[in-house]
């Protein structure tokens, strides 16, 4: 390891199958992680992005990191199954383990209310044409990219083609601002194009904010679908 564990600001928890782990664990020199087995504890950090002040930017880099993770795991025929469970700080030399907000958010209503109970699908009430439809979404939610800028504009462009209402109900420059940030190469490989022209977003939307949007977007869809007819 050319760091230790005390030497960078931000690390991360991962968890995912063992073989995958391990496959991580056992490359040497990888320029975009560095990975180590905490008494079966997996902590890794990027060796070369810790100048972020802001902990919502670094989740940012460490989700486009995971997806990396993953990608290598899936070339190699291996499962590509790593989530990140915590961030870990490392701060005048005292280690703080903690869950980023944007994955508590995943399971705890925001008005601190505890676990959010997760609404059901009662597959029997909707349509055989919508029910096809439905099928599409949740396979294009299913993909390895799906959390990525490129996965997740994917979604977003499905729900506007089936339902343009749901889309144009979000403010313009906002669409507009989701869609540059996407598309845009600047938002790094995991962003919908690579062809370098347009000028950057002065304002790119957070990886975070634009999956925030697009599930909103995808559940209004499971919920007209549902209520149409109830």
């Amino acid at each position: 390891m050319s760091k230790s564990a005390s030497s960078y600001k931000w690390g991360f928890i991962i968890k995912g199958p063992r073989s995958a782990l391990d496959y991580l664990l056992q490359n040497k020199n990888v320029p975009w992680w560095k990975l180590m087995n905490r008494g079966g504890e997996w902590e890794a950090w990027l060796p070369d992005v810790q100048h972020e002040t802001c902990p919502n930017a670094q989740f940012d880099l460490v989700q486009q990191s995971i997806v990396r993770m993953n990608g290598l795991l899936n070339s190699r025929n291996l499962p590509g199954l790593i989530e990140m469970t915590h961030f870990v700080n490392n701060e005048a030399e005292q280690r703080t383990v903690s869950i980023p907000l944007p994955l508590v958010i995943r399971v705890t209503n925001l008005g601190g209310l505890g676990a959010v109970k997760h609404s059901f699908i009662d597959f029997s009430c909707i349509e055989p044409a919508d029910l096809s439809n439905l099928k599409n979404l949740m396979d294009y939610w299913g993909q390895p990219n799906a959390e990525t800028y490129e996965g997740l504009y994917k979604i977003y462009e499905w729900i506007q083609s089936i339902r343009h209402d749901l889309v144009t109900e979000i403010p313009k420059k906002q669409r507009e601002r989701l869609t540059h940030t996407c598309n845009h190469w600047s938002s790094g490989p995991t962003a919908r194009h690579a062809t370098r022209g347009r000028e950057p977003p002065k304002n790119p939307m957070p990886l975070r904010e634009i999956k925030q949007i697009v599930m909103c977007l995808s559940d209004s869809y499971v919920q007209s679908v549902q209520s149409s007819v109830a």
